[in-house]
Formats: C-alpha cells, structure tokens, sequence
C-alpha cells in the first residue's frame, strides 16, 4: 500500500493530507470525542413518526409503535413472483397487439385496393404495389413512424361525401 487514506493521530489543518478535507478529527483532539472521562450523558431526541413536528428524548415511552413486522418472514420471492407475472402480461399483451396491428394494417390495404374478402384472390398486376404498402407501413410501424397517406383531391372529394 503506497499511503494510507487516513492520518494516523489527529493533525492541525495545515498539515492535512492533500485532497481531503477538514474532518471532526482535524479540529478535535481525540480525547474531545471520548466522553468516559467526562461526567456528561448522551441525550438522544427524536421526532414523534405520527407527529414529525414533535421531538422528544421520551417519545420511545409515549408512543406504541408495534414491531411485529419484524417477526415475518421475508416474503420477497412473492414479489419476483409477481413481476415474473406482470412481465408475462406485457410480453402477451405486445404480441397480441403486434397482431391485431397487423392484421389492420393487412385489412387496409388490401381494402384500398379493392379486396374485400379473405378469400378473394389477388390480381397478379395489383400484388407488387399491395405487398410494398404493406412491408412499408409494417416497417413504418416496427419503428414507431407513425402511417401517412398522400391523398389526391379526388380521393378527397370521395372520402368527403356522405
């Protein structure tokens, strides 16, 4: 070990160590700390937990905090358990949606270009264009950009009527 971290006997401020600073031991000698030698007594006060405004050295006495919580096990495999499980919900809960998403998206296109059943075949012209809306606005999706449409005015004037 190169050198030590802590003086070895209390040492006036201008001999600290370099890049420490001033502690209790600095300003104090060490008999300062220890109160054997003294006639003094410790007085600890602390505040009331159901009332923090109200300090005392007797609160121990005056109020009954019940310490039975001590006596119970510790129960925090109940809590992994629980997390484990709420995980399981979301992990189920985005594939289901990343599903459903899918699916609307499949739904839209396909609509837009004139499918309206499931089992209504695709013209082969159609399939190149219905395929690359479909990998762009599932890509789109994949990384949070969120589906725009460039509409004509006439695709406007026809969503427009009633």
């Amino acid at each position: 070990m190169k050198s030590k971290a802590l003086a070895e006997a209390p040492v006036t401020i201008h001999q600290r160590q370099t890049d420490r600073g001033i502690g209790v031991e600095h300003l104090l000698r060490s008999d300062n700390l220890d109160l054997d030698r003294v006639d003094i007594e410790a007085e600890f006060v602390e505040s009331n937990p159901l009332d923090p405004v109200v300090w005392s050295d007797r609160i121990a006495d005056t109020v009954d905090i019940p310490f039975n919580w001590l006596a119970t096990e510790d129960r925090a495999y109940e809590l992994e358990k629980a997390k484990e499980r709420l995980t399981s919900m979301v992990k189920r809960h985005h594939e289901h949606s990343l599903q459903t998403e899918i699916g609307r998206i499949v739904d839209e296109v396909c609509a837009k270009h004139g499918i309206m059943n499931d089992h209504e075949a695709i013209d082969p012209a159609k399939q190149p264009a219905i395929f690359a809306e479909i990998t762009a606005r599932l890509g789109a999706h994949s990384v949070g950009i969120p589906h725009q449409q460039m509409l004509t005015s006439d695709e406007i004037k026809r969503l427009l009527r009633p």
